[in-house]
């Protein structure tokens, strides 16, 4: 009952769908990250469902139709809130602020938007949008499940590997109401990424074993990014992160279709 209760709440952090009250206990909070991976799962599947629809009317070969890829993102980014999206928004606005470590971390606080986080955040639609429709149509609801289960895996796994930011800083909170999450024990990576690993079995061919040395050099790269520009993340940082790395495993599966 408890772990149903954190899975519930693991919902209630990643998407706007309704949860009974009965299930949040604050200490959940620190808990969500072990179902990570499994929760978005089911927002692929929910935009897989989505675009296998939308499919049947407008794209029933085995080209992708922007209709169909941009329908399934949007019910996915309506159902999450656009909880990552804006997070990547607010680390570009971070990154092109110059200064203290103090004035990056208000820029991303500020809740207008920059130049540099609109910018960000359109590319990275679009490149969603090309990435999924440069994919074997019957592949896209596979490659929705594994993208959205990894990302969210491979986002929250900073907060096993790398400190908390804002712990460094005399910034201001990110939001007196803003929940952090600032805690993944051992057991909890191994639980997400067991559940991550599982959903690459949906993938054809050996796209897995591709997947994952390029998903690795990401990984470290974008945690160089984060010691050298914040001295660790925020939960602004790992929103970014997720949407990172699910549009680096659609490239990743489109660069291996169009090779193959």
């Amino acid at each position: 009952m408890r772990e149903f209760r954190i899975i519930l709440t693991t919902i209630m952090f990643y998407t706007i769908v309704p949860v009974p009250a009965f299930a949040f206990r604050p200490d959940y909070l620190q808990k969500i990250l072990r179902y990570s991976s499994l929760v978005g799962a089911v927002i692929g599947a929910v935009g897989a469902f989505v675009y296998w629809c939308l499919a049947q009317i407008f794209s029933p070969g085995v080209h992708a139709d922007p209709i169909t890829t941009i329908g399934a993102l949007l019910v996915i980014t309506a159902m999450t809130g656009c909880l990552h999206e804006d997070g990547f928004a607010d680390l570009c606005d971070g990154l092109a602020t110059h200064g203290s470590l103090d004035r990056k971390l208000n820029a991303m606080r500020d809740s207008r938007i920059g130049s540099a986080g609109a910018t960000g955040l359109v590319l990275m639609l679009a490149l969603k949008i090309a990435a999924l429709c440069a994919i074997d149509a019957t592949q896209i609801p596979a490659a929705l499940i594994v993208a959205h289960s990894v990302s969210r895996f491979a986002g929250g796994a900073y907060v096993f590997t790398h400190s908390y930011a804002r712990a460094r800083s005399d910034a201001a909170p990110a939001s007196g109401n803003k929940p952090i999450v600032t805690r993944m024990t051992p057991g909890d990576f191994l639980i997400a990424g067991t559940i991550a690993s599982c959903t690459l079995l949906l993938l054809p061919d050996a796209r897995a074993f591709i997947l994952a040395p390029i998903l690795a050099g990401g990984f470290w790269m974008f945690g160089r990014l984060l010691e050298k520009n914040f001295g660790g993340y925020t939960g602004d940082c790992l929103g970014a992160a997720q949407q990172l790395f699910e549009v680096m495993i659609y490239l990743t599966i489109a660069g291996v279709y169009r090779i193959g």
